[in-house]
């Protein structure tokens, strides 16, 4: 594989996480918590699958809040149980 086609691979990855990420029903406000969970929806295929979760523990990692709330953003995949 070339590098440009990886770097067009990833582009198009982002591109789809971004859609998916950015729909107003796919984010969840947990007042209990204090954290604003942004739900994606499974791709189809596991490895797809497989990368976000690691992109999504690496972003849960660093706590960030989102601007102009006391929400910690909070990152997964649809399917998946919320943490307590």
């Amino acid at each position: 594989m070339l590098i440009n086609e990886k770097y067009e691979g990833g582009h198009v990855f982002y591109r789809w996480v971004v859609a998916f990420a950015t729909d107003a029903e796919n984010l969840v406000v947990d007042r209990e918590h204090n954290r604003l969970y942004v739900m994606l929806h499974h791709s189809n295929f596991a490895h797809v699958d497989k990368i976000i979760r690691e992109l999504f523990k690496k972003l849960n990692k660093t706590q960030s809040v989102m601007p102009g709330s006391d929400l910690t953003l909070y990152y997964q995949l649809v399917s998946e149980k919320k943490p307590e």
